[in-house]
């Protein structure tokens, strides 16, 4: 009775969780797809993106990681020039390493196990952090941190600089001759000593010509990659360091790059007829081009500085100035929200007439499935050969359904997130009561296939007497 009683127990207990992970998967699905079907989409792939990005860090550290740093740092004030010094060992398995600061990337894409950092202020304590990455590209390593104070005391004269460190996830030092790529979407990053500066972009030298604006952190550290794809070959890109609060703070820098075919486009293109394309513009690669003139120029602003999952988030457009030639003519605007990993979540596009003065109102809802977090607004003016593009970053905040006060909030796809997490396990459960179910019915079946008294009674061997050879 007492084995009975337990059976019963485990299959009411099982019966149970059945019910319960069921109910609660389904309302997790129909929740979801009634708040919203795009954020059952992301929840789905964020919780599928965790476990392979953690079984492929695994994968990547099992085939030889990279080496955890250990960091020095030490300040020098030599002829009106403040900078920490940080150094680390060399590691056969790293091929570059990012450093961080006060948590801020301060510098990506370096060769070097060591860098100078010159954008320091007197009497200030830095922390630092160096990360190694593999040549997996999830395998990392991250160093412990290490503060540094600078001295309370140095007469610095400033110099702006600038520097573009890292050319398509390389160092540019890393390149012999001219840096080379088949994305055609590079990303260009580096550093400048002015915190914050206004970041401006320039390419020349194909079919179109690419400006946009960006902005350092406060590290003076910048990342940019171009919205549109960049025609094949040669090209320079101008950057331009400018102090937001004195304009006449600036530094320029330019690298010489260029942008091949994939070799499986290259041999389609070969194998179709040769066609002769005349170019609507033409172009050189010098730094003293005239065609480094854009024609427009313009100003994004955005209405708000944070904004809520599932709101409108209002901006205008101010055309500042602008080519007579291009007085009247028609650009096609194109509005992306852009994550801090520089892919484009949401865009819409329109038509306008491009006019001097001219400001241009709209608004564009943020889907409520897209996550909390830092974003920028980015908006581009299509027209003629020229492509302009500028950026404005705004805050991505979570809309409660309930405050407790003190900062405690709950919203409404934490609540979906962690209902999908509960119904995850449930059932992942389930498959464990199903296996030992399984795996019990398997002895019983083995059990049933054996010589037992009760099995002879029933096959006639005993009792009847009308056995089947066997005698009492």
């Amino acid at each position: 009775m007492g084995k009975k009683k337990t059976k019963t127990i485990l299959k009411n207990v099982a019966g149970a969780h059945v019910r319960v992970s069921v109910w609660m998967f389904v309302s997790y699905l129909a929740l979801s797809v009634a708040y919203s079907p795009e954020f059952l989409m992301s929840d789905i792939r964020h919780k599928w993106s965790a476990l392979a990005d953690d079984t492929i860090t695994i994968t990547a550290r099992v085939m030889g990681p990279p080496q955890k740093p250990t960091v020095t740092a030490n300040t020098a004030c030599v002829s009106g020039n403040l900078s920490v010094s940080i150094d680390w060992a060399d590691d056969e398995n790293s091929v570059s390493y990012d450093i961080s600061r006060d948590g801020l990337p301060l510098v990506s894409g370096l060769t070097a196990s060591d860098f100078s950092d010159s954008t320091v202020s007197v009497g200030t304590t830095y922390a630092y952090e160096v990360t190694a990455n593999g040549p997996m590209g999830p395998g990392s390593a991250i160093s412990d941190p290490i503060s540094v104070a600078t001295p309370s005391e140095c007469v610095i004269t400033f110099v702006p600089t600038l520097e573009i460190v890292s050319f398509d996830g390389k160092a540019v030092a890393s390149y012999t001759g001219i840096p080379e790529t088949e994305s055609r979407k590079p990303v260009f990053s580096g550093t400048t000593n002015i915190p914050s500066a206004q970041m401006d972009f320039l390419v020349t030298g194909g079919s179109v010509s690419v400006s946009a604006r960006v902005y350092a952190n406060m590290n003076g550290y910048f990342s940019w990659k171009p919205p549109i794809n960049l025609p094949y070959g040669t090209m320079t890109v101008f950057v331009t360091s400018t102090d937001p609060t004195d304009p006449t703070v600036t530094v320029s820098k330019s690298l010489l790059f260029k942008v091949s075919e994939k070799k499986e486009e290259k041999k389609v293109s070969e194998s179709k007829p040769m066609t002769t394309v005349v170019p609507t513009s033409s172009t050189t690669n010098g730094p003293d081009s005239a065609s480094c003139t854009i024609p427009l120029d313009f100003v994004l602003r955005s209405a708000v500085s944070e904004t809520y999952q599932g709101r409108d988030l209002p901006f205008t457009v101010e055309i500042k100035s602008l080519d007579p030639a291009y007085e009247g003519t028609t650009a096609v605007a194109t509005y992306a929200v852009v994550d801090q990993e520089g892919k484009a979540v949401l865009s819409l596009t329109e038509n306008i007439i491009l006019k001097r003065g001219n400001k241009t109102a709209g608004s564009i809802t943020i889907p409520s499935y897209l996550r909390e977090g830092r974003y920028r607004l980015r908006a581009d003016l299509l027209f003629g050969n020229f492509d302009v593009s500028r950026e404005v970053s705004f805050l991505l905040l979570p809309l409660p359904i309930l405050n407790f006060g003190g900062g405690v909030q709950v919203t409404y796809p934490q609540l979906l997130s962690q209902l999908g997490t509960i119904s995850l396990l449930l059932l992942l459960l389930l498959l464990l009561w199903a296996s030992l179910f399984a795996e019990e019915y398997r002895m019983f079946m083995e059990s049933a296939r054996r010589i037992t008294e009760r099995n002879l009674i029933r096959a006639g061997f005993f009792g009847s007497g009308k056995g089947k050879g066997v005698s009492g």
